[in-house]
């Protein structure tokens, strides 16, 4: 077991080359425009989360997510060669829905208010 700071630190590093991995390495055209939002590793290092969010409707993210999936070892040798871990989590590829989450609760304070969506923009 690792402490919450150097899991945080390790999260941060993962986010930032799993991200610039996707967007130098990765040339499938079925991925879209994906963001690496946030990166959640598991207390014994074993794990990690990584969260995205991909411009698009839902079949857009449901392929990206797949592609994601597929290239899942591909990215997991990448990010090995560029940190050094005795071990290297697996990495699980999960939608990052909060910015459609807080689109809708907005939509709905707004209703709520009797004013039109249209008005905040």
């Amino acid at each position: 077991m690792i402490d919450t700071r150097r899991r945080e630190r390790l999260a941060a590093l993962f986010r930032q080359e799993i991200a610039d991995i996707i967007e130098h390495r990765l040339s499938d055209p079925r991925l879209g425009f994906v963001s690496v939002t946030s990166v959640q590793v598991s207390a014994d290092l074993g794990a990690a989360k990584v969260f995205v969010s991909v411009y698009g409707d839902e079949d857009a993210t449901r392929e990206a997510l797949a592609t994601l999936t597929r290239a899942a070892s591909f990215i997991r040798g990448e990010v090995a060669k560029r940190v050094r871990l005795r071990q290297m989590p697996t990495l699980r590829f999960l939608e990052d829905d909060s910015l459609r989450y807080g689109a809708k609760v907005d939509r709905l304070l707004q209703e709520w208010r009797g004013e039109s969506p249209e008005a905040a923009d």
